[in-house]
């Protein structure tokens, strides 16, 4: 995120957003309200292995690392 934007707190706060909905869920099932077995620990797993490699590649085509270089100042 701080890659595309000009403010570290806007790239902080995106990544706050991004990260709510997985702390939530660990809240929730440690509070015991919400109890997951191993089949939904694996359907998780296996869609967060699919979002995670989809992101690294499209941040590797967004990241662009020379005109970060050149606009540092």
């Amino acid at each position: 995120m701080s890659s595309r934007v000009n403010d570290p707190r806007v790239a902080q706060q995106i990544g706050a957003v991004i990260l709510l909905p997985l702390v939530a869920i660990v809240v929730v099932q440690t509070a015991g309200n919400f109890l997951l077995d191993i089949n939904a620990y694996l359907i998780a797993a296996a869609v967060t292995t699919v979002i995670a490699i989809i992101g690294l590649r499209i941040g590797v085509i967004v990241f662009g690392r020379e005109t970060i270089l050149t606009r540092w100042k």
